[in-house]
């Protein structure tokens, strides 16, 4: 992820070091938050029904968001189909017709 890349300067000034110390302990704190720890996926076609979706984060998601939608069909759920597979896909769905969504999953 972006923000574990960074690396703490050994310096002379005490005063740069404590504030190093702080931007680290600040960029820990916000890695822990999944939402950020994401993939957008542009452009999904959501039809009725089971639509597999293969977000590519080398792990179980954890949740969704629809950033932008396309089309009639614009409310985008996740299906009440079983997903054995949450490592490699989500499923999601629309009421009825079709629509392009863009989608955060982390």
């Amino acid at each position: 992820m972006f923000l574990k890349s960074f690396r703490k300067l050994n310096m002379d000034d005490e005063l740069l070091n404590r504030f190093q110390d702080n931007i680290d302990r600040s960029l820990t704190q916000l890695t822990a938050i999944a939402l950020l720890d994401g993939i957008l996926i542009e452009g999904a076609s959501v039809t009725t029904g089971d639509n597999k979706i293969a977000h590519k984060l080398g792990r179980k998601y954890t949740g969704y968001l629809v950033t932008k939608t396309i089309g009639a069909g614009s409310v985008v759920y996740e299906s009440t189909t079983i997903n054995n597979a949450k490592d490699t896909f989500i499923i999601l769905s629309v009421a009825s017709g079709t629509t392009l969504a863009d989608i955060w999953i982390f």
